[in-house]
């Protein structure tokens, strides 16, 4: 069945919330083993068919965010889904004081167990109607940003269509286009910063209902942080600020020599002289073309992609009323994943066929899913190791996509250089703010400048609404998913492993690769890369190993840029 014709009702809360009260009810008794583990599983086929809406509801409102039907849908489930996550947690209450719970572990896996653990530390009914509003925040954040309506060259574009131009071999469009946006940011300057000053206020009180000091150990449980602690990753973003920003600010000054000129934050995306290398063909081209490259990379992959296709699980299209970025969902009762983004013609178009299928590759292969819907993908820190990591597998094959495959390569690699110190960066930033959550929103932008300044100096802009410290509103994750960002930067240290091992035996790094796809969720980060066989980024002197072997990698790549 086509994404298409997935049917899509309004479940009626009242019905749901009663049935589930029915299997918590249940659950209470003591009954046989036989008769408890039936009832488990009734109750989560219920979560499951409760998660496929609310994905097709999503996926289908941010595939148009005018769309009034799927905006009501949305609006439905930012009231309502508080009310499901109080029975999921009355449920999961239950399941840890069970007579029975070591032959639970035993059959479901102890990260189930653990999660529902995490699950009834984030969540008490008192909080309900502060979890409505945050959600309803949130929205009106992705709203804002989805309507962009920026007049440029001589078009009506949103976000995502501007970005195309951050491509341009002309200088002077770049920084037009950079500045067009900038500038609507800043005419969306107070709304936006009002939005994140109620969610970051919000977002405390609901942490103090809870009993936390504040809302970065209340953040930390929300992402279902397992095995290391904010002071372990406060430690790493010392080793980035140590070991990377160096490295970044270095290839930055040997990118501005080789231009005779001192880049700027819209050169960002231009690495030579002579011209970025070029994509061979369009959307339908580009996907084509994947499809030979997942073939060939592996069985599994190639019948993973075909799938994709043949299902209509691809919206690549950028479009009016589109929302912004590009993401990865999972349609429990389909067993399909889905891949969203929005196609401009720039090689970002290549890393979605990359990076996005490399989750929903994951969620694929995953050989755990029908144990707990839970279990489709791991935490999101160890779920950005399969999408960061399959970027680096593609690159045999990058030559089916561009002019010149070395230019992408030495590009991608680059940019996920000066990446991490960025995303350390907004995960230091985000400790700051919900640590003093009373500043405000003129005093949170400076604080932006400040960490910027620090953790990339090679980022220099030329425009005041930037250097004022407007650029982080343009990070969705900021406002939407608090403390997810450090995964990327996490991942990204597993996926180096993964490029440095494919360097020297590929059939094992692809083995071990395709290994933790099929464990999917059933493990915690650090636990899927001890299976990988790879080194936990929180050992001391991991990155400083890593980071001289990919510069290594980095330079070996041969370019032409005369």
């Amino acid at each position: 069945m086509k994404f298409k014709d997935y049917k899509y009702e309004r479940i009626n809360i009242e019905t749901v919330v009663e049935f589930l009260d029915k299997q918590i009810s249940k659950l209470k008794s003591d009954l046989p083993y036989e008769e408890e583990f039936a009832i488990i599983r009734v109750f989560q086929n219920e979560m499951k068919r409760i998660e496929t809406l609310y994905n097709i509801a999503g996926v289908r409102y941010t595939l148009n965010v005018n769309d009034e039907f799927y905006k009501q849908e949305r609006e439905f489930f930012d009231l309502n889904i508080p009310k499901i996550l109080q029975k999921e947690q009355e449920f999961g209450i239950l399941l840890l004081n069970s007579k029975y719970k070591n032959k639970h572990i035993k059959y479901f896996g102890k990260q189930l167990f653990d999660l529902i653990e995490i699950g009834i530390k984030t969540f008490d009914p008192c909080i309900m109607e502060d979890l409505q509003k945050e959600n309803l925040l949130t929205t009106e954040y992705v709203n804002i940003i989805s309507n962009a309506a920026i007049e440029f060259d001589g078009k009506t574009l949103n976000l995502s269509e501007l970005n195309k131009y951050s491509h341009d071999a002309n200088r002077e469009v770049r920084k037009a286009a950079s500045d067009a946006a900038a500038l609507f940011f800043h005419d969306n300057d107070e709304k936006v910063g009002q939005i994140y000053d109620e969610l970051v206020k919000l977002r405390d009180l609901i942490a103090k209902k809870l009993g936390y000091e504040n809302f970065i150990e209340l953040g930390y449980l929300r992402m279902k942080r397992i095995g290391y602690t904010k002071f372990d990753v406060e430690n790493y973003r010392a080793d980035v600020l140590k070991y990377l920003t160096p490295l970044a600010s270095k290839l930055t000054k040997e990118k501005s020599d080789r231009f005779g000129f001192d880049v700027k934050n819209y050169d960002a995306n231009i690495d030579f002289k002579n011209g970025n290398p070029s994509l061979l063909g369009d959307e339908e081209y580009l996907v084509n073309q994947a499809l030979t490259m997942y073939k060939d990379m592996s069985k599994e992959t190639g019948e993973f992609f075909e799938y994709m296709i043949e299902n209509g699980l691809l919206e690549l299209t950028a479009r009016k009323g589109k929302s912004g970025g590009g993401y990865c969902t999972y349609f429990a009762d389909y067993n399909s994943p889905f891949i969203f983004s929005n196609f401009n013609g720039t090689s970002a178009d290549v890393d979605v066929l990359t990076h996005e299928a490399g989750h929903a590759f994951q969620v694929y292969a995953c050989e755990y899913k029908d144990l707990s819907s839970s279990y489709a993908f791991p935490t999101s820190d160890a779920c950005e190791i399969h999408s960061m990591s399959m970027e680096y597998f593609g690159y045999p094959y990058m030559d089916k996509f561009f002019t010149d495959a070395n230019k992408y390569k030495h590009s991608h690699l680059l940019s996920n250089i000066t990446f991490v110190p960025y995303g350390v960066l907004v995960d230091h930033f985000q400790h700051e703010v919900y640590k003093n959550p009373s500043i405000n929103y003129e005093e949170r932008k400076r604080l932006w400048r400040k960490l910027e300044k620090e953790y990339m100096p090679f980022k220099v802009y030329d425009n005041e609404y930037y250097n004022e410290g407007l650029y982080w509103y343009r990070q969705a994750h900021i406002f939407e998913a608090p403390f997810y960002y450090i995964d990327y930067v996490l991942a990204t240290n597993c996926a180096w492993q993964f490029l440095i091992l494919n360097e020297e035996n590929h059939n094992k790094a692809w083995e071990s690769y395709l290994k933790i796809c099929k464990i999917g969720g059933k493990l915690s980060f650090l636990d899927i890369v001890k299976q990988a066989k790879l080194k936990s980024p929180f050992i001391k002197g991991n990155l400083k190993t890593i980071i001289e072997k990919v510069e290594k990698i980095f330079r070996s790549i041969k370019i032409n840029d005369n």
